[in-house]
């Protein structure tokens, strides 16, 4: 490619991603989808959170592709949040752009006239950076964006002189973020034969290594990369399989606890208690659905073919058609767009197959993409990786007619790549329901509770019942408890075998006092779902406040026992244990940080037990006065928060200190004691001046 096109691709690629980055702006500050993760991308951010926190090794194997993972990790490490993430997104997108466009030329220069190929090459880049799909996955915790450009640099280097290092390195970074790329590791070697294929064998290996080493440590099990392919499978191929994802009978759709619930129901039904037990019988479920049902299942493997190569607004945890109806910021052009080079490419691939001008790089870089989404189901960050090349070929179609005369190429480009795709889309009317529930939690996220109601309100009128529960907490959180408990009731009775609305009744009645029914409604909710750790939380809520303590511990060992990871139930065990075991409840205290710096209940319980606890041996000033220091004037207008920060002083030595703070809370409790509503102020004023006293006589205050 000559110098000055080489200048005018690389403007092009600079001018698409400040023009995103403005965008992305707007986004920012108007589509709720953009500002909050959901599902895959929330349980990923929230994994490279974990990895911030020096959770280096996790309790279980990596259940997505762990390159994105680990860079999420490096981002929050950093202190860098999601625009920082997007911005980077988005330069390695624009980065695509550019290194596509320098394997288009070459690939080009060997199909067409010399003449054509550098026009050509910046065409394709800009087709490429107008898509509507890699466009929006810069502005979402999607790993597309690292996948495209790793995919690309491999379409580049498989043409470009062999060097082993490179290509063995490119391989595994593929295999590391797209784990169906593995079946590449093994094919390039082979294909390049010779003792170069066992060095490009060698250094893949050495790539994937530590994702393999992680799995082991974290299960005891080999696992090259991800254990999560059979349940992914089932989801695909199954009574109801259309091409599509469908949610697996017991298995929760929420990813969280999609894989608890995958692996106690394998558990129980093979006797097995391993990971790859457990994708070994989501897989056989699978296969067995495929005997039972031949037809079906090669009506849906048709189905998944004829999205793959059609498809252009459906999306597994994204509908941007649909958030292009709701009226939220988004690509500013039609999405039609993007289908207009699907089935294109694939008459392409047929004419240059023919020509015998299409070589491995190129099928490889179709067929693993097609293959994974024939296996498992259409989702567009399966294709996601083929997008670049299908671009390629589809604008080497436009060429290929007459180099000077483009439009001869027109009849076919506009047949398959604009009338085809139309006939054959999904209804986005099918998946409204579940969208507008979508946007009601992400509503209900930032406290627009009345915004929230209309969208839950609106995703029933579409015909998605499960939105129920989640308008009964909604309007619970605007102050309307009569008309929450109604909603929650009645989902309830309409959907008795869905433990979410099961649940979050439960948690209502329990908050109203109701204890025997809110009793009944988490263990209805834990008999739908086994695997679900906050049924067994909430029941241990209940049973404390019933006074039933050996039950209440049980079902937060339970919880725990579900999902180690849970610090709302390690706080919920500390709060219980902290008067008979206090040493006990330091530690549980300390994991419920450990996993969630910001949970202030678990700070707050923890500095004030260290503060005032009877066993010398637990009580500890200093680190109680640690626990309180990053949370500064934020104590200053709570008098029971003084308090604590007194009593902390006080265990510390720091008589002087202790004196001050508590003088600060008694004059914020005389204040409150005014108020003849306040009813029990007066008795906590009389307490909090017996405290000044004992800390007058430097005597530390006990519980």
């Amino acid at each position: 490619m000559e110098r000055r096109t080489r200048l005018q691709l690389l403007t092009m690629c600079l001018l698409f991603a400040a023009v995103r980055g403005l965008m992305l702006l707007w986004e920012w500050s108007d589509n709720p989808f953009t500002r909050l993760p959901i599902e895959d991308a929330a349980a990923a951010w929230d994994a490279g959170g974990r990895m911030a926190d020096g959770e280096l090794v996790a309790t279980t194997p990596f259940m997505a592709a762990p390159l994105y993972l680990w860079l999420l990790g490096v981002i929050r490490w950093l202190g860098l949040g999601l625009p920082a993430l997007f911005g980077m997104q988005t330069l390695l997108w624009s980065a695509t752009g550019y290194f596509l466009a320098d394997a288009a030329y070459r690939f080009f220069v060997r199909t067409l006239p010399t003449a054509s190929a550098a026009k050509a090459a910046l065409l394709a880049a800009a087709f490429f950076l107008w898509l509507p799909e890699p466009w929006m996955s810069t502005g979402r915790v999607l790993n597309s964006s690292l996948q495209l450009l790793l995919a690309v640099l491999l379409w580049r280097q498989l043409g470009l002189s062999l060097r082993p290092l490179r290509l063995g390195l490119l391989l595994g970074l593929n295999a590391l973020v797209n784990p169906p790329f593995m079946l590449a590791v093994v094919l390039v070697p082979l294909w390049i034969r010779r003792r170069a294929g066992v060095a490009v064998l060698m250094v893949a290996t050495l790539c994937i290594a530590p994702a393999t080493i992680h799995n082991y440590l974290a299960c005891g099990e080999f696992i090259p990369i991800s254990a999560q392919a059979g349940l992914t499978f089932a989801h695909g191929n199954g009574p109801g399989a259309d091409g599509l994802y469908h949610p697996v009978a017991g298995v929760s759709s929420e990813r969280q606890r999609q894989n608890t619930d995958a692996f106690e129901i394998a558990t129980k039904a093979t006797g097995e208690s391993s990971w790859a037990g457990t994708s070994r019988h989501f897989m056989q479920q699978g296969f067995e659905w495929w005997l039972s049902a031949p037809g079906a299942a090669i009506g849906a493997i048709g189905s998944k073919v004829m999205h793959f190569f059609t498809e252009y607004g459906y999306g597994d945890i994204y509908q941007t058609r649909l958030e292009r109806e709701a009226g939220l910021a988004g690509h500013p052009g039609p999405s039609l767009f993007g289908g207009l080079f699907l089935a294109p490419a694939l008459i392409a691939t047929l004419l240059l197959f023919r020509r015998r001008s299409i070589g491995m790089p190129e099928l490889l870089a179709i067929g693993i993409p097609l293959l994974t989404v024939v296996i498992f189901f259409y989702s567009p960050r399966y294709r996601m990786a083929a997008l670049p090349i299908m671009v390629v070929l589809s604008t080497w179609l436009l060429f290929a007619g007459r180099a000077r005369r483009p439009i001869a190429s027109a009849p076919v480009w506009l047949s398959l790549g604009l009338v085809f795709p139309l006939l054959v889309q999904t209804d986005a009317a099918t998946f409204r329901g579940v969208f507008l529930a979508k946007l009601g939690s992400l509503h209900g996220q930032v406290g627009d509770y009345p915004a929230a109601v209309e969208s839950y309100r609106a995703a029933i009128g579409a015909g998605n019942l499960e939105a129920g529960p989640s308008l009964g907490h909604a309007l619970r959180r605007m102050g309307n408890e009569e008309d929450g408990l109604k909603v929650l009731r009645k989902a309830a009775s309409d959907l008795p075998d869905s433990a979410h609305a099961h649940r979050t009744f439960a948690v209502a009645l329990a908050e109203n006092n109701q204890l025997l029914k809110a009793e009944k409604s988490f263990l209805r909710a834990h008999e739908l779902e086994p695997a679900d750790w906050e049924s067994p939380s909430g029941l241990g809520n209940v049973y404390q406040a019933m006074n039933r303590y050996e039950q209440a511990e049980s079902w937060y060992r339970k919880s725990l026992q579900l999902n180690p990871s849970f610090a709302t139930a390690w706080l919920n065990l500390g709060i219980l244990l902290e008067s008979a075991r206090p040493k006990d409840a330091v530690e549980a205290f300390e994991n419920a940080l450990r996993l969630q710096p910001q949970l202030m209940p678990a700070r707050l319980s923890l500095a004030s037990l260290l503060a005032t606890c009877r066993e010398q041996t637990v009580r500890n000033g200093a680190a109680a006065v640690r626990l309180l220091a990053p949370l500064g004037p934020a104590l200053d207008h709570a008098p029971g928060l003084l308090e604590i920060r007194a009593a902390a002083h006080a265990a510390n030595g720091d008589w002087d200190a202790a004196k001050k703070w508590q003088q600060l809370a008694i004059d914020k409790f005389a204040a409150k004691s005014q108020n003849p509503t306040d009813a029990g102020s007066a008795d906590t004023l009389v307490k909090a001046r017996a405290a000044l006293a004992a800390y007058a006589r430097q005597r530390t205050r006990l519980k």
